[in-house]
């Protein structure tokens, strides 16, 4: 049986600190992120905000110096969730946000040529 999961980590990972903002059925529940990795399938947020396995959410990772600045929009999926913070799979992202997000990681890889045939999946 193919571990779909395994697969979508193979994609490069590049640390980034941002702030973070997830909202879950309409509530915001604002977390700092102190991102471990972001790549071009999820990231990992450090939180102690309580989200379940599962849970989907909208996320905007916020480019820039405050909260009304620039941010990359995704919908994305609880699949981890650790003392620490939780695990987030980009289930969708608009192509606005997959352009920003495309170029957040090619500025921040060790190798940007390996970010250029990377996608979404």
């Amino acid at each position: 049986m193919e571990n779909k999961g395994a697969d979508r980590r193979r994609k490069t990972r590049v640390s980034f600190d941002t702030d973070v903002i997830i909202r879950v059925d309409g509530s915001d529940v604002s977390a700092q992120a102190d991102s471990k990795d972001i790549s071009i399938n999820g990231m990992f947020v450090n939180t102690d905000a309580d989200i379940a396995v599962d849970t989907l959410c909208d996320i905007d990772i916020i480019l820039g110096a405050n909260t009304e600045g620039l941010a990359i929009k995704v919908k994305g999926k609880v699949v981890r969730k650790q003392e620490n913070g939780l695990g987030i799979s980009f289930e969708s992202v608009a192509m606005d946000s997959y352009i920003h997000l495309k170029n957040l990681l090619r500025f921040n890889a060790d190798d940007p040529d390996a970010i250029e045939s990377e996608t979404f999946e």
